[in-house]
């Protein structure tokens, strides 16, 4: 029984010594932080179902985004074929041009702040180049010096 504290100890003593030891460790860097992105509201994917085509025979699966506004373009396109008058089809054919309007105004939407947000991007990337440029000679000298002291085995 001795034996089995004394073993123990140490090894408890080991422990405290390693956890003791850790904290000399230099702290992480910093985190650059990152430029904000405005949210763009994205498809939703979906994986459709087989389906008979006209000869038939099932299609094949497939995957697609497909718009939230598109599950009801697609309930009207089928309602279209189905309808027995073509005065149905006829305000089926115009609910389904609403319904497509309103998700070509979201897409385009979307695609404008797309665009505004990489533009954004580019705007910044210019400065920092430009910025770089006429910084070019301290630029050169901090990196030579900092591959001197690496190759003298000096780096960090």
């Amino acid at each position: 029984m001795k034996v089995f504290v004394r073993s123990a100890l140490f090894a408890a003593l080991g422990v405290a010594t390693l956890a003791l030891g850790s904290g000399a460790q230099s702290p992480a860097p910093p985190e650059l932080p990152l430029p904000p992105t405005p949210p763009i509201p994205a498809p939703v994917p979906r994986i459709s179902i087989p389906s008979l085509s006209a000869d038939g025979q099932y299609s094949r699966y497939h995957y697609s985004f497909v718009e939230p506004v598109d599950t009801a373009a697609i309930k009207l396109a089928k309602q279209i074929v189905e309808a027995k008058t073509d005065a149905e089809k006829d305000k089926l054919k115009d609910k389904l041009k609403e319904t497509l309007n309103k998700q070509f105004d979201d897409r385009q939407k979307r695609h404008e702040k797309e665009l505004e947000a990489l533009e954004a991007q580019v705007k910044k990337l210019k400065e920092m180049v430009s910025k770089r440029q006429e910084n070019k000679k301290e630029i050169i000298e901090e990196r030579t010096k900092q591959l001197e002291r690496e190759a003298k085995g000096l780096g960090w």
